[in-house]
Order: C-alpha cells, then structure tokens, then sequence
C-alpha cells in the first residue's frame, strides 16, 4: 500500500508541475494551436494522473540513484558530514508514507462514496422528472429524453448514456445532435469519467480539480470548433447563438 502512494504521489506532484505550466503558456498556445490540441495537451496530463510509475527513494544519504520521475534519474551527493546528520525531505517522506497512504485512500474511499451517490441521486432525479423526446428518434444512436429542470444538454451515464433536453430546445435540436454526435464519435464521456476518477484519486492535490475543469473546457471548446469548421457562415453563427443562450440559461440558473 505504501509504494502504491509513493507512486501516486510523484504522478501528482509530476501532473501538477506540467499543468501550472501549460496555465502559463496557454495564452500562448491557445493563439498558436487549434482547439483540439488545447484538449488532448490536457489528456496527456491526465494520463501523468493515471500511468503507474516505478519510484525508488534513498534509505540513506550518500552517493547513490534516485528515482525522481519514471525513467528519469539523478545523482545525489552528501557534501558535507553536517548535511549527513540533517534529516531530508525524502526521508521524511520515507517515514511517515505509511500513515500519508492510510490518509490517501481514506480520503480515496470517502470522495468515491460522496461522488457515487450524489450522481446516483441525479441520475434517479433526472429520469424521474424527464419524458422520452419523441420526435428526436433516429437522430441520434442513444436515448433522448427532455426535462423542464435543465437549461442546456447533458448526458447521462457511460455504458447507457442518456441525452436530456430542455423543454424548450426544439428548434436548436440540429445544432445540439451535431454536436454531441461529436462528443460520441472522440469518446469524450470516457475522458471526462477518466477526469473524475483522477480528481477522486489525487483528491488531495488541488491541481486535479484544475485539471478536471480544463479537460471539460477545452472539450467544449474543440467540440464547437469541429462542428463549425464545415458550416457555413450563416449556419456557423446560428451555432453559435445557439451555444451562447444555452450558456446565458445556465447563468441565469
């Protein structure tokens, strides 16, 4: 248990050091490169969150290899008898893993049980106080269903995804199926659940919440980018005004 929380460890602290610099690039990157490169940068991170890593820390000072990051090395150096004496970061590390992994997933545990059953309890609202969209068969591969409690789409569950609807989404229905045919065919529900679950796991580092809400925003944001790159003009800024009241709705909700 210990050295599964030394390995989760040097992924969060690796994860975070990589998104606080794409925090202060993306000024930068986001003039440079499209919106689908925004996103998947922002997969690799998350992919540093979830990919196990091998991670060996020094039993003591002296001349020796350390594993800092997976597959990268350095070279630690007693220089001095005093500096033998001092206690380092990594053997404090060393000696207090075992109860920071206890910590770890106790705290694991109970935002797992909190996230399960607050979306649980959405899931049984929403279909709940949800009708089957009826004329929306055929449009899309997965159940459609409209709620007068949303103001924008949203889907629902990974294995057997629902749309819901606002009531009053008719006449947006094209722009919305093209849309989430989009999310569909890249697979973004998995990446998003993957988010959460990394968020769940590293609960502990605050960088994965930022990173649970880039994924999601640059999602949306390179999903509306492949919609309108093949409308034209007219249909490009429909789409957009579509996209925009939505967001106004959420707002005023």
């Amino acid at each position: 248990m210990t050295e599964i929380f030394k390995n989760i460890f040097i992924m969060s602290l690796t994860a975070a050091a990589v998104s606080a610099f794409l925090l202060i690039i993306k000024p930068i990157t986001r003039r440079i490169f499209s919106p689908r490169w925004n996103y998947y940068i922002w997969i690799f991170v998350l992919i540093i969150m979830l990919l196990p890593v091998s991670l060996r820390l020094p039993k003591h000072i002296g001349y020796q290899s350390a594993a800092i990051s997976a597959g990268v090395y350095t070279e630690v150096y007693a220089v001095s008898t005093a500096a033998q004496s001092r206690m380092t970061f990594l053997q404090l590390f060393e000696r207090y893993a075992g109860i920071l992994s206890k910590i770890q997933l106790g705290g694991t545990i109970l935002f797992f049980g909190i996230r399960m059953f607050g979306y649980s309890r959405f899931v049984r609202l929403m279909h709940k106080k949800s009708t089957l969209c009826s004329g929306c068969k055929g449009q899309i591969n997965i159940h459609v269903r409209k709620s007068k409690f949303i103001t924008s789409p949203i889907i629902v569950g990974l294995f057997r995804p629902v749309l819901y609807l606002p009531d009053n989404s008719d006449e947006k229905l094209k722009y919305v199926f093209m849309h989430e045919k989009i999310h569909q065919k890249r697979r973004d529900l998995i990446v998003k659940w993957l988010a959460v679950i990394a968020s769940i796991i590293h609960w502990f580092n605050p960088f994965s919440y930022i990173i649970l809400r880039q994924i999601d925003t640059e999602c949306e944001l390179s999903c509306d980018f492949e919609v309108t790159k093949n409308l034209s003009s007219a249909e490009r800024k429909e789409y957009m005004q579509v996209i925009l009241a939505f967001a106004e709705s959420n707002t005023a909700g």
